[in-house]
């Protein structure tokens, strides 16, 4: 299957035009969908409780990368951010879908557990909040588990598509698991770290590899 994925002729300056042509020429396989995530302060015009807090940013955060903010400053708003997450059922989430045209159909999702837990904590308060906060930690991710559960179940219901799963290393683990939960696709067969081979003849007849 060919995917034009992060391949956008723009970042390509001087050799843009000739990266347009290329990309006509070989078109993707694949119809690509924009499920649209959620604002971190504000969400959409049509759907504004679409965001992942309710209040404000903090004034500190101007000028920082996006990994030094720190939307919930304290685990003492968990409670707050919990009480109003964002509404898997948002019609701003499929805002962008297009009527089928024929191809295979895919749409993604990202930041689904640790790059939301540390966009909205800070990567620093993040990686110490494992040892430091582990029950707010559970409780974040118990809501963020959920919240992609529901998108994920939008996707199957609502568009008909297949189940995916991106992964890096070796997840054979946890391959009977993710079987077991509905997975129809497993991405990519790491080179290296699982023999392609092998995870074809033993878990080839319930997922496609």
């Amino acid at each position: 299957m060919l995917l034009h994925f992060w391949t956008r002729a723009e970042q390509f300056a001087d050799h843009a035009e000739g990266v347009r042509a290329i990309l006509g020429r070989y078109p993707q396989d694949a119809q690509v969908l924009l499920l649209r995530m959620s604002g971190m302060h504000e969400g959409p015009e049509e759907s504004p409780g679409y965001r992942w807090v309710t209040f404000e940013a903090p004034a500190a955060a101007e000028g920082l990368g996006i990994d030094s903010r720190a939307p919930i400053e304290d685990w003492s708003r968990l409670d707050e951010v919990l009480a109003d997450f964002p509404d898997p059922r948002s019609l701003a989430i499929l805002a962008d879908n297009q009527p089928a045209d024929g191809r295979y159909r895919l749409a993604g999702w990202m930041s689904c557990l640790f790059e939301r837990h540390w966009s909205l904590r800070e990567m620093t308060n993040a990686l110490m909040d494992f040892s430091a906060n582990p029950r707010e930690v559970h409780r974040l991710y118990r809501a963020l588990t959920d919240f992609s559960l529901a998108i994920i179940g939008r996707a199957r219901d609502e568009l008909g598509m297949h189940f995916w799963l991106h992964s890096c290393g070796n997840i054979e683990p946890f391959l009977p698991a993710l079987i077991n939960l509905g997975l129809d696709v497993i991405h990519p067969i790491q080179k290296y770290a699982m023999d392609e081979r092998l995870i074809a003849e033993r878990y080839g007849g319930g997922i496609c590899v």
